[in-house]
């Protein structure tokens, strides 16, 4: 599952929770991609308590705007 994020300090802990719980439950491997379009507040900070999920969440950094560039 890709989420293209900018400045999504406060909704993302709550998109990735219901995500990673989703996903969890599926017969079917996955991981959850966090792409952040350069946000300048604290996106990539609120993944921290993502690291030890039973599905694998990744962070990775987008500095072309927009959310079709993430």
């Amino acid at each position: 599952m890709i989420i293209p994020a900018f400045n999504e300090e406060r909704r993302l802990p709550t998109t990735v929770a219901a995500t990673v719980d989703f996903l969890a439950h599926r017969p079917w491997s996955s991981a959850v991609v966090v792409v952040d379009n350069d946000s300048a507040d604290c996106t990539l900070e609120v993944l921290a308590p993502f690291r030890d999920q039973p599905v694998t969440v990744y962070a990775i950094g987008c500095s072309d705007h927009g959310k079709g560039a993430a």
